[in-house]
C-alpha cells in the first residue's frame, strides 16, 4: 500500500512538478495610508474591549455589523459588516498583546481594500494615547 502512494507521489511530481506558472501584476491605482493620533479619557483595556467587540468596532468604522462572531479576540476572527455601498467581511489580521490590533475589510466586490491599524498605550491613570491608520488600496487589471 505504501508503495503505491509513493509511486502516486512521484508520478504526481514527474507529470506537474515541471510545469511553468504565469504570475500576473496589477498596477495599484490608489493607495492611501491616514494616520491620526489622539489621547481618550479612558484606561487602555476598555478601549481594548471596544475594539474587540463586532458591534462596537463597526460603531467605530462607520459601518453596520451584520452577523459572525460575538468577539474578535484571536487573529482570523471573521464578522460581516457593510459599509454605505459594500458588504463584506472584517478580519482582525493581527494582535500584539493588548497595544496593537489589526483588522482587514475585504468587501464582496474585491475593487478595494482596507486595513485598519490600532496601537493603544496607557500614559496616565485614566488616559490611553491612540495611534490609528488607515492603509486603504484599489488594484485594476493590466491589460
Amino acid at each position: 500500500m505504501m508503495n503505491r502512494f509513493i509511486i502516486f507521489i512521484i508520478s504526481v511530481y514527474i507529470g506537474f512538478g515541471t510545469t511553468s506558472g504565469q504570475v500576473i501584476n496589477k498596477a495599484i491605482t490608489g493607495m492611501s495610508f491616514s494616520t491620526n493620533e489622539f489621547t481618550v479619557n479612558a484606561k487602555s483595556d476598555s478601549l481594548w474591549g471596544k475594539l474587540n467587540t463586532p458591534k462596537t468596532l463597526a460603531e467605530i468604522m462607520g459601518m453596520t455589523l451584520r452577523g459572525g462572531s460575538n468577539k474578535l479576540t484571536e487573529v482570523g476572527t471573521a464578522v460581516t459588516m457593510t459599509t454605505e455601498h459594500d458588504t463584506g467581511v472584517v478580519i482582525m489580521t493581527y494582535r500584539k498583546g493588548r497595544n496593537e490590533i489589526r483588522f482587514i475589510f475585504e468587501p464582496d466586490s474585491g475593487t478595494y481594500l482596507f486595513q485598519d491599524v490600532w496601537k493603544l498605550k496607557q500614559v496616565g491613570a485614566n488616559q490611553t494615547k491612540v495611534v490609528f491608520e488607515r492603509r486603504y488600496v484599489r488594484p485594476i487589471a493590466i491589460p
